[in-house]
């Protein structure tokens, strides 16, 4: 496993460079979601499920569980998402090209939370 951190003046020129590719990345393979600082967390060596915890502001956490290929579900993977903490609520929406739709197949989900 390997961690390295972009500021977002170094993913701002990335994205310049790459502005007519459909999915822009770093020189390692990493893609790029927006123009702020990205963290960068190499799991790709990993045979076994591994968690990434962050810790937010309001003391809560945000989980990510990476599940490889054939751990669960041959031929796939998944990543479980969850957000853990008493200081809000939590919903989540999947997106898909730019809608707000029911929880589906997709592959990008957003977490909103407030306080309660």
């Amino acid at each position: 496993m390997s961690l390295q951190q972009l500021d977002k003046p170094q993913i701002e020129a990335l994205l310049k460079a790459q502005v007519h590719e459909e999915v822009r990345r770093t020189p390692e393979g990493f893609a790029i979601f927006n123009s702020c600082a990205h963290t960068l967390i190499d799991l790709s060596g990993e045979t076994e499920m591994h968690t990434v915890s962050l810790k937010l502001r309001n003391g809560d956490c945000l989980t990510f569980c990476v599940i490889p290929h054939d751990t669960i579900c041959p031929g796939g993977g998944c990543v479980d998402i969850q957000y853990q903490g008493t200081n809000t609520e939590s919903t989540m929406i999947g997106f898909t090209e730019g809608k707000r739709d029911e929880r589906m197949s997709h592959n990008l989900y957003s977490l909103d939370y407030k306080r309660k």
